[in-house]
């Protein structure tokens, strides 16, 4: 989940509104591993995750292709058969390995701070 992240987020509300301008299309982030990336990565699928229009199977597909071929990312997630139960546990794999915050501040702003 995006609270997992500690992302502050804003309520909008009135959506019943027409948009009076165009919004610019977001190419998704690609996360290849690096533990830096990870929190700029899931910021933005988080949006995908709690999607409750998205169904799991489409769930899986843009996870694939939201992380890098050949990457440890892409073969953890692709080790996982692409059906709708397995989304949730290739999330999870995910989460446990690059989403804990103490192994973030520990291994990578810490280290980026004492160069």
């Amino acid at each position: 989940q995006c609270d997992a992240v500690s992302v502050h987020s804003v309520a909008c509300s009135d959506s019943s509104n027409k948009r009076k301008f165009k919004i610019f299309q977001i190419d998704l982030k690609r996360f290849s591993g690096e533990l830096i990336n990870w929190l700029p990565f899931w910021s933005q699928f988080c949006k995908i995750d709690n999607d409750p229009e998205i169904v799991p199977e489409d769930k899986f597909q843009y996870l694939l292709q939201a992380v890098v071929p050949g990457s440890r990312t892409f073969d953890m997630v692709q080790s996982f058969p692409p059906t709708g139960t397995n989304y949730s546990k290739a999330i999870e794999s995910l989460q446990t390995r690059f989403g804990k915050e103490d192994l973030l501040v520990e291994e990578v702003y810490i280290r980026e701070l004492l160069k």
